[in-house]
């Protein structure tokens, strides 16, 4: 324990931050103690938004979070706040915290570590759980894919990946090596669809929208390389 927290208080305070008391020390990977979701095969056929989930009644739909941080950050801050509510609905995805290229690597495994330790808990609580993959440059990847379970419905999203040449590329190389490492069942892609020349599980598409509700498309698995 560090000696800086000698107020019981601080202490308190550092554990709620953290929530250490939600951490299940044999449910994390062995080497980057990641928390670890089981696999969920379910296939979505409509999704709402986290702040959309939090006032509308449709709970046929899967829950995400593939906006701005600042319209999930409250999900981190007190997650067992919102599981009453999200208990509702057909289940959720893990938040989609924010991960930039120019990130260290000891950062992306932070994030990692918050969507996945939600991902758990939701989980335990009976919560229909789909893993959220996200990843930064190709040195990240051991820590982004390590607690992904294998054969599971994965999701992706590509909101803010279409700005630049770069990020599609990195987008393409982090895919791909996701697909060989956890051959998922079904690839749920939200946002735009991004060509890429490999080829793909069933992909389930959900257009990135301003509007509550998002228009879902079925795709063939070699669809995607056809569509930029």
């Amino acid at each position: 324990m560090h000696h800086k927290f000698k107020d019981k208080q601080a202490l308190e305070y550092i554990e709620r931050k953290h929530h250490l008391s939600e951490i299940d020390p044999t449910r994390v990977t062995p080497l980057r103690e990641i928390p670890i979701l089981e696999a969920e095969t379910a296939v979505p056929e409509k999704v709402i938004e986290f702040s959309d989930a939090l006032v509308d009644d449709d709970f046929g739909a899967w829950v995400h979070s593939c906006r701005e941080d600042r319209y999930i950050d409250r999900w981190w801050n007190n997650p067992r706040k919102y599981l009453p509510r999200l208990k509702q609905f057909a289940g959720v995805f893990t938040p989609d915290f924010s991960m930039l290229l120019d990130m260290l690597a000891g950062q992306v495994h932070g994030v990692v570590v918050q969507s996945f330790l939600i991902g758990q808990i939701c989980q335990r609580e009976g919560i229909r759980t789909i893993p959220t993959a996200a990843w930064a440059r190709r040195n990240t990847y051991d820590w982004c894919f390590d607690a992904i379970p294998e054969r599971s419905t994965v999701v992706v999203s590509t909101v803010g990946v279409m700005r630049d040449k770069i990020s599609r590329e990195e987008f393409r190389s982090g895919l791909k090596e996701l697909l060989r490492r956890k051959t998922p069942t079904t690839l749920v892609v939200y946002g735009s669809m991004i060509a890429v020349d490999f080829q793909l599980p069933p992909v389930v598409h959900f257009e990135n929208t301003a509007t509550r509700w998002a228009r879902v498309g079925h795709y063939q698995p070699s669809l995607l390389s056809e569509v930029g």
